[in-house]
């Protein structure tokens, strides 16, 4: 059964539904705890224990795979938004022969232009337009954009393992919609969509009633007590959104959806972050995010910060799994084989080799990238017969299957623990004495692309050939009073090279590119623990580990992106007994700090930042759920105190620039409010102040934020006209603010890396 969709997606390169075949191949963020000091430290000889390769996640499952559709009519659904329209839409891949209950996965989509045609000379569909987002029609000559199709090809493996995959549109009310007070990117409208799909799911498989449309009797057949959530750039935030609301404390979802339903894994695919007036956190939930290097759209790999900060928290009560997965050479699109035109160019950086051509309309290697990771997150932690060794993909400990290394670069963040129990952070005790490397305590707007609450240092080192083996950082464990009382097993941390400038301010990313002390596009350096004589254990070099390269990035905004990668550091390797994490006696633990010491042959200088160095439990590692440790006594990390007398804030870098524009109109427009709005104690105002823009270029529908900057105030509730006509673009700003605007104000149009002049501010437009 394939429809005319599928027909039309098979005209621009991307197969019809099948099994179709591939090639297959913190952590705690604080770095509580200084000391740099001199001393001889030699060059291990022992080899460390190195990790296996990788369970495959991606073969094809023994059941043969169908699909169906339910499409309801649009309505104003106050459960969703009462002031939209708004309808639940979805495709539902499943097993030919299905009985019993089965897991079940939703995937949600980013955001898109709702209307597309065929341009003579381009190839893959041309999505530009968005009528169908309030009028629920395309303009003659148009197809609806079912973005929602864009990810059969896992959603169909998936489905041949046995699992109910339900990819919903919300192309009505929501893509390309204009943003609203408290919801920019209207990603918390995406998640009240997704509770209420599950809500209508929860309906038809208690009682009955699902569309014929679906194939199949769906009662009965979906299992709510694993259901596993998937989303892409706005979609990210949407079912990250989803997951928070539906665990509110005074939350109604429970009680409309059913209090027996448990998500027991989310994949965030090129989110966005940060669009709501809410910060989501990854509590309770094996959780991982895949970030494209060469973004085009969300191009700040925004999803970072999300695994930043739900480990910085500790929130957990019981640990899961939180993973970061960076995929060198990859768009921001190509993740959706119906996203057919190219956010990106390129990319930048040695080693950073495009796995996409802009000139067409899709990429199979990018698609076989989130292929591994998505089988991975779903086969290891979804249902009763999960299966935690798919899940090894993401973990630094095993190298990446061959079949997936050979296409391209990924670099990786793992973390089995979000409990204070089972991790020790280093104290903020130390002393700096006469080195030739230095450290400069931070914070994370010196660290770009990640959350405010990682805390950094920024080390670095220089070539000192008269004596090579003086320069180390030393960091240690809590001063007498508190002793470590358990074994633990591994000491991680997280690294990434530094910029040019280590410490230029920027959020998105470095826009001077690499550290041209990091030689090569790489570091080393040896790491050893302190004992409580004084003495050192066996030194590993960091090399044996990860291979710490760039940074790299994506060519719009010329950014470069040190994300930060784990690395894990068994104990036994460095050569200590089983117990060398225990209380020796009154004089302290007997192991007390760790060195790492800037003597390897290949990187004789250095510039680096790093945090998070840690001791871990990794005992209870077997498994999607990690089981609790007792609790024990810890001393509570002082923070480092921010240097910033040495920073300076980087200008912003060079974007794209779209031929000028004009303002159309300036107008009064009554104000429209939601019951989600946030509430405050200031009332909204009666009216609004509508600013109305014309384009001579289509303005692309996209997953960062369509934002207007006029004379450096920026704001951020736009959206495109009333008919989809993407020329033409409305914004409304409170009537305080534009009353503070200054007239004559240059008015420009942000949207990703692209940046539109429209002229200057005239405020006697608006007529009273």
């Amino acid at each position: 059964m394939i429809s005319s969709t599928d027909q039309r997606r098979a005209s621009t390169g991307a197969a019809p539904i099948a099994l179709r075949s591939f090639l297959s191949r913190s952590l705690l963020t604080t770095t509580a705890g200084l000391a740099l000091l001199c001393a001889t430290v030699p060059l291990a000889v022992t080899t460390p224990s190195f990790a296996a390769e990788a369970v495959d996640p991606t073969a094809i499952g023994p059941l043969a795979v169908t699909y169906g559709d339910y499409k309801l009519p649009a309505a104003v659904d106050p459960l969703v938004d009462d002031t939209v329209a708004t309808e639940l839409w979805a495709r539902v891949y499943r097993p030919v022969k299905i009985s019993g209950k089965h897991n079940f996965i939703i995937m949600l989509h980013g955001n898109h232009s709702t209307c597309g045609h065929m341009v003579d000379g381009i190839a893959g569909r041309v999505d530009d337009n968005s009528q169908y987002t309030s009028t629920g029609t395309c303009p003659t000559g148009y197809v609806v954009a079912p973005s929602h199709l864009g990810y059969a090809y896992v959603a169909e493996r998936l489905a041949s393992w046995g699992n109910i995959v339900i990819s919903i549109n919300v192309n009505r009310g929501i893509n390309a919609a204009s943003g609203t007070s408290g919801d920019s990117g209207l990603n918390m409208r995406r998640g009240r969509m997704v509770l209420r799909h599950l809500q209508q799911l929860a309906k038809w498989n208690n009682k009955g009633g699902a569309p014929k449309t679906l194939g199949f009797n769906m009662m009965g057949k979906l299992d709510f007590a694993h259901i596993g959530l998937m989303g892409h750039s706005r979609g990210g935030e949407g079912v990250l959104a989803a997951y928070n609301l539906y665990n509110d404390p005074d939350s109604l979802w429970p009680k409309l959806i059913g209090p027996k339903a448990h998500f027991d894994a989310m994949f965030e695919l090129a989110p966005v972050d940060g669009q709501t007036n809410r910060s989501f956190y990854a509590y309770n939930i094996p959780w991982s995010v895949l970030l494209p290097m060469c973004d085009g759209d969300v191009s700040n790999l925004a999803g970072v910060k999300v695994f930043d900060r739900t480990l910085r928290s500790l929130g957990e009560a019981i640990p899961y799994p939180k993973a970061s997965y960076t995929v060198w050479g990859t768009n921001h699109n190509y993740y959706n084989t119906e996203w057919q035109r190219s956010d990106s160019t390129g990319c930048n950086g040695d080693g950073n080799v495009p796995l996409f051509d802009p000139a067409l309309a899709g990429s199979a290697d990018q698609r076989t990238a989130s292929l591994y990771a998505m089988m991975a997150m779903f086969r290891g932690h979804l249902g009763k017969k999960a299966d935690a060794s798919f899940a090894q993909l993401f973990n630094p400990d095993y190298t990446l299957p061959f079949q997936l290394s050979r296409i391209t670069t990924i670099t990786r963040g793992f973390s089995n623990y979000a409990v204070a129990q089972q991790a020790y952070p280093l104290s903020s005790t130390g002393t700096l004495s006469n080195a030739t490397a230095t450290y400069t305590s931070t914070i994370s707007l010196l660290l770009p692309n990640h959350d405010p609450s990682v805390v950094a240092g920024l080390v670095n080192w220089p070539a000192d050939p008269a004596n090579p083996a003086t320069s180390y950082y030393q960091a240690s464990w809590s001063p007498s009073g508190q002793y470590i009382t358990k074994q633990y097993k591994t000491v991680e941390m997280r690294v990434s090279l530094q910029c040019a400038d280590g410490t230029t301010i920027t959020t998105s990313g470095c826009s001077i590119g690499p550290n041209a002390a990091n030689v090569n596009g790489t570091t080393d350096f040896n790491i050893a623990a302190v004992l409580s004589d004084g003495t050192l254990s066996q030194s590993v070099p960091l090399s044996k580990y990860v291979s710490v390269r760039g940074p790299v990035g994506g060519p719009t905004l010329s950014l470069f992106h040190p994300i930060l990668q784990t690395v894990r550091v068994p104990l036994a390797d460095l050569g200590l007994p089983a117990d060398a994490t225990v209380k020796k006696d009154s004089t302290g633990p007997l192991l007390k700090a760790i060195r790492l010491t800037f003597n390897a042959p290949t990187a004789r200088t250095g510039s680096i930042y790093l945090t998070g160095i840690t001791l871990t439990d990794l005992a209870a590692s077997k498994g999607s759920a990690l089981v609790a440790m007792e609790g024990e006594t810890m001393e509570d990390p002082a923070p480092l105190t921010p240097v910033m007398n040495n920073a300076a804030v980087a200008t912003e870098p060079a974007a794209a620039v779209l031929p000028a524009g004009s303002v159309s109109s300036v107008s009064y427009t009554a104000t429209v409010t939601s019951a989600f709005a946030p509430k405050t104690e200031t009332p909204a105002p009666a009216k609004k102040v509508q600013l109305t823009l014309t384009s001579p270029v289509p303005v692309d529908v996209k997953d960062s934020l369509l934002t207007l900057d006029i004379g450096g105030k920026t704001f951020v509730e736009g959206g495109y006209g009333s008919n989809g006509d993407l020329k033409t673009v409305v914004f409304t700003v409170d009537p305080t603010d534009f009353a503070a605007l200054p007239d004559q104000a240059a008015i420009v149009l942000k949207n990703g890396g692209t940046h539109q002049s429209y002229g200057a501010l005239k405020k006697s437009l608006l007529k009273k």
